[in-house]
């Protein structure tokens, strides 16, 4: 119901229906999250997903999405932090810390891989390690394509041993 309510575009509607739920799941809370997006209200969405439980793959993608959308210079939560680089304007810069969940690492890693700055995605490997957060496959991608786009092909290659050799990752063939 909350679905319809947002599809509709009646967003009170639905945060009063959500409110009177005695337990939401991560589908009611992303839902909520989604029409508040659409509206646009990324503050409140932003409130709405610091206070979700147990933030899924999708939520993440929805705020991700939705600060992206709005043209914003800086995204927050408790665990991913980006703000407007003082010495670089226009390129966002990605604050972390020890607790940063493993997607937060994937989204900004491809992120700045996707856009050609390689050697941030490759500096946020390196703090990886750093703070013993073991890489997924989904950096590995990221880290070589970085390389490749940035024609750092040594330095893919002893990325790619480094995934074999000290996360004993296989590659996928």
């Amino acid at each position: 119901m909350i679905m319809c309510y947002v599809k509709a575009g009646d967003i009170v509607s639905a945060r009063e229906l959500f409110d009177q739920m005695m337990g939401q799941d991560v589908f009611s809370w992303s839902t909520l999250i989604s029409g508040y997006i659409s509206t646009p209200d990324m503050k409140e969405a932003s409130k709405l997903f610091v206070r979700m439980p147990n933030p899924d793959i999708m939520s993440w993608n929805l705020m991700i999405s939705g600060f992206d959308q709005m043209g914003n210079r800086e995204v927050t939560s408790s665990n991913l932090f980006f703000k407007e680089s003082p010495e670089k304007p226009g390129v966002m810069e990605f604050r972390y810390s020890r607790d940063c969940f493993v997607i937060s690492w994937n989204a900004v890693i491809g992120g700045y891989a996707s856009h050609g700055f390689a050697a941030e995605a490759l500096e946020l490997l390196r703090l990886m390690k750093q703070y013993n957060v073991r890489p997924t496959y989904i950096i590995f991608l990221s880290v070589f394509n970085a390389c490749a786009y940035a024609g750092l092909v040594e330095l893919g290659q002893i990325h790619f041993k480094s995934m074999v050799s000290e996360f004993d990752m296989q590659p996928l063939w």
